[in-house]
């Protein structure tokens, strides 16, 4: 995990309900976008879109949650995500990838034992709950 730009106010917490701004890449396609809150349904019309990310309800990316932990409003943070805390072999966690073409890319690696299923965050918290 790296900070890329520092917060302030209350940190996420191991069950924090949070508002996030993100953008997920895979390594391994050298950095192919898989997901983005820019591609979420409305987000055409407000310029962007948020992600709610229940933490603790088991529906989060395992790593992702990890790395989101002690993070505080208006906090960026580059998380690397290793094969073994992403994605099990579905891709029913959030986030989930918003487009066919994204899941497909998703599911390119996933489905691929000869691949690193290495996932790269930039998230930008929002709001902490």
């Amino acid at each position: 995990m790296q900070q890329l730009r520092p917060g302030e106010g209350a940190s996420v917490g191991r069950s924090s309900t949070i508002a996030v701004e993100a953008t997920g890449r895979l390594l391994n396609l050298n950095g192919v976008v898989f997901y983005t809150t820019k591609r979420l349904p409305g987000a055409e019309k407000l310029g962007g879109a948020e992600q709610i990310l229940k933490l603790s309800s088991g529906s989060v990316v395992p790593g992702l949650e990890e790395g989101l932990q002690g993070a505080k409003k208006g906090e960026i943070r580059r998380i690397i995500v290793p094969s073994n805390l992403g994605y099990s072999e579905t891709t029913d966690l959030e986030p989930i990838p918003p487009t066919t073409e994204d899941k497909r890319a998703l599911d390119s690696v996933l489905r691929n034992p000869r691949r690193d299923a290495a996932l790269l965050f930039d998230v930008k918290i929002l709001r902490v709950k």
